[in-house]
């Protein structure tokens, strides 16, 4: 039950008040939790649709290119995903961006920051390594960025992400037929 003893003495209730005011607050949290629910379940469903698409997509002949903006896409037709790009290391083991969608706002801010910031690296005493695309190509795997402000290896982005509104974010490695990005 909800502490309201040091609350509640400052005004008087009394304990028919008490039991009534946390009675609201249960049910208003039971409300709020049912909702938070239902919507996870909707956003599941809609990366399930995408996972889909994108695997029929995968099915079909067409272009790399095209198959790569279609990738693009449909994952920033995901909710609260504002854009996305595909990017392989240079030879001197920085990133370039090959496709994007929706990246204009962040290369603007990219710009905005020139000299600073740099686009991720693979290379491991690079400190533009540590984020979730030099990790994820490392790996291999899914890394994210739950928060830029929390998660210490994407510091290095965290004027870029606040300066467009992103608060945290995903890299999916893409692996060939050995399983190597």
């Amino acid at each position: 039950m909800h502490q309201l003893d040091s609350s509640t003495l400052k005004f008087q209730l009394g304990r028919q008040d008490i039991l009534k005011l946390e009675t609201i607050l249960t049910e208003r949290l039971s409300i709020e939790l049912a909702e938070e629910l239902e919507a996870r379940q909707d956003v599941n469903q809609q990366f399930e649709a995408v996972l889909l698409e994108v695997d029929t997509m995968s099915r079909r002949t067409t272009s790399w290119q095209d198959f790569n903006q279609n990738i693009l896409r449909l994952l920033c037709s995901l909710p609260a995903i504002k854009a996305g790009w595909i990017g392989s290391p240079n030879d001197e083991g920085r990133f370039i961006v090959n496709f994007g969608y929706h990246a204009d706002d962040v290369a603007k801010a990219l710009a905005q920051f020139e000299g600073e910031v740099t686009l991720p690296s693979v290379i491991e005493k690079n400190s533009n390594a540590l984020g979730a695309t030099g990790l994820a190509f490392r790996s291999g795997q899914v890394q994210t960025i739950d928060s830029f402000v929390a998660k210490p290896g994407a510091k290095p982005w965290l004027g870029i992400a606040q300066k467009t509104g992103i608060r945290s974010a995903v890299s999916i490695p893409i692996l060939d037929n050995q399983r190597i990005p």
